[in-house]
């Protein structure tokens, strides 16, 4: 892997070109590098963060 530097506004631009799975390995690779505490800034307005409290994993049962 080279070390070049990225250029921040370059790379805010970047992901508007890119397909939908693409986007879903960044999503994937930025969770699993982005420390806990980050996360929720991360996602904040774009998911409930209520849903991604510790203790709710997998579907939630259909009568819910």
């Amino acid at each position: 892997m080279s070390r070049t530097k990225v250029d921040a506004e370059r790379l805010r631009v970047a992901p508007r070109r890119m397909d939908r799975g693409d986007l879903l390995v960044v999503a994937e690779r930025a969770d699993e590098i982005v420390p806990n505490a980050k996360l929720g800034a991360l996602v904040r307005g774009l998911v409930k963060l209520e849903d991604l409290g510790q203790g709710r994993h997998g579907a939630a049962p259909l009568l819910e």
